[in-house]
């Protein structure tokens, strides 16, 4: 799902029941909407996933999970999965989390890169008067 905007979750995919992808790209898409349906700019799942060789790159969410949100039913596993570029907005004052990866469920992550994902804050820094800009590639809770 290229350049497609989700009211929800799930920018490019929304999988509530079960994925196995093997190559491929999930990359440029966004999610927008209210506070907590906007999740998983490039996945979001409830259901079980499987990744291989899959590059998920260039998503953008406002509350969680630039690359990918996985709810606390899912169940994902990540083999050689590229990561990068993704981010988090943060726009609607909302706690942003995982620029990359924001995990609720269960998460396997094997020989993968996660890299150059960020979160953004558009509220000023109040010393530095500019805004928050951090790298946070991934956010695990326990389950």
């Amino acid at each position: 799902g290229h350049a497609r905007r989700a009211g929800a979750g799930g920018g490019g995919i929304d999988n509530r029941g079960t994925l196995d992808m093997v190559g491929g790209a999930i990359a440029g898409n966004a999610t927008s909407g209210s506070e907590g349906y906007s999740n998983g700019g490039g996945l979001y799942n409830q259901g079980i996933v499987t990744l291989r060789h899959v590059t998920i790159a260039e998503n953008k969410t406002e509350i969680g999970g630039g690359g990918i949100f996985n709810e606390g039913a899912g169940v994902m596993t990540l083999e050689n999965v590229m990561l990068a570029g993704n981010y988090t907005t943060n726009s609607q004052g909302a706690l942003g989390h995982g620029g990359g990866v924001y995990n609720a469920g269960q998460l396997a992550i094997m020989t993968s890169r996660i890299t150059a994902n960020r979160l953004t804050n558009p509220a000023l820094d109040p010393v530095a008067k500019i805004p928050e800009f951090k790298n946070c590639a991934v956010r695990v809770e326990p389950v």
